[in-house]
């Protein structure tokens, strides 16, 4: 069978640049070529199939139009990663004919929610809806995502269930090789995972205020909003004083599972689909994991039978936290986010002769 040649165009960043080295070594070069918008160090010389498309985009505007041009012409299918520099799909309409996108979940679905719009942001919307109008495939572990994409944008692209980043890989060895977790005389919680202010901080520390047996964790290392960082510390130090600790620095990825194998269950409080990945790491642990449950994501773990829960939970049923059974979870996800489903999944992306073909 004659493979199919796909086309990355993408972002290049601590999701994406992974992926690119690793279908490197599953794939022949041949077989695909990485559009990776960034300067020319986001990537090592000696990864083969790259092309980098520099900014600022208007100095390199004629090169970068050169290389996008050959691949998209070449190209049997092209894999979006989120949605970079939609303007090039406006020189290209053709291209829309092979676009496969590789939801987020974050700010491409909902990137004009509730804002303002002001004549730049709605010609970029009108572009944004134009492209994504035409895309034939979602790449995407989340199928709610890729029904309010079909829904916000009038496409009727077919989806197609994938982990996509080894973000999302889980292993179930990750507890043996972190060790079990010692039990203190306090309940750990992790509260959020960023800077962003969709994390709702505040909302969960009312929950807990009047809880004295509880030691508050608060990742606020990733995410340019300092202002809410500022804040966010103000009210964990005044609510619950020294149990309250935020984490200010960045750490290796084994670094970081050692951490959350410290945790005894974890409070995300996003109103949409965020933060899988370190969901996933947490539940790889046996950790409990609380939700909103308005988010797709919640939907999908209930739908999938995955051992996850309602926020509600949290301000209703303190005192069952850290007590609920999660032994489901590991087999679950060794079904959904194994090593091998997640390169069984790329290699029927990289064989799909048509889309027609595609159930």
């Amino acid at each position: 069978m004659k493979s199919t040649y796909i086309v990355h165009f993408m972002q290049g960043d601590k999701f994406t640049l992974p992926l690119v080295k690793q279908l490197n070594k599953i794939f022949d070069s041949t077989q695909h070529h990485f559009l990776i918008l960034g300067e020319n160090d986001v990537i090592s010389p000696s990864d083969a199939a790259v092309s980098i498309i520099r900014s600022p985009f208007k100095i390199h505007f004629f090169m970068n139009l050169i290389k996008v041009a050959k691949q998209f012409w070449k190209a049997d299918r092209i894999v979006m990663h989120g949605i970079p520099a939609l303007h090039y799909f406006l020189f290209f309409p053709f291209a829309l004919n092979k676009l496969v996108w590789v939801i987020y979940g974050g700010t491409d679905l909902y990137l004009y929610s509730g804002r303002t719009l002001n004549k730049k942001t709605i010609w970029l919307n009108r572009i944004r809806k134009y492209v994504l109008r035409g895309v034939k495939i979602h790449l995407t572990h989340i199928e709610g995502d890729s029904k309010l994409a079909n829904k916000f944008y009038g496409s009727n692209a077919k989806f197609l269930y994938h982990p996509v980043y080894l973000s999302n890989v889980v292993d179930n060895i990750f507890a043996e090789q972190y060790g079990e977790t010692k039990k203190t005389s306090k309940l750990n919680i992790l509260i959020g995972h960023s800077t962003d202010p969709s994390n709702h901080h505040q909302e969960i520390f009312e929950w807990l205020r009047d809880k004295e047996d509880v030691q508050i964790f608060c990742p606020l290392s990733y995410g340019p909003y300092e202002d809410y960082k500022l804040k966010v510390k103000q009210i964990g130090f005044e609510m619950f004083g020294d149990r309250f600790i935020p984490i200010e620095n960045f750490m290796s990825l084994d670094q970081y599972k050692a951490f959350l194998n410290t945790i005894d269950i974890a409070i995300f409080n996003h109103k949409r689909q965020e933060a899988m990945g370190v969901t996933l790491s947490l539940l790889s642990l046996g950790k409990e994991v609380y939700v909103n449950n308005s988010t797709t994501s919640f939907k999908s773990f209930m739908d999938r039978g995955f051992q996850v829960f309602d926020n509600a939970l949290v301000a209703n049923e303190f005192d069952k936290l850290g007590t609920r059974d999660v032994g489901k979870n590991a087999d679950l996800l060794n079904h959904y986010y194994s090593r091998e489903v997640w390169e069984k999944q790329w290699r029927t992306l990289y064989n799909m002769n048509s889309f027609e073909q595609f159930t």
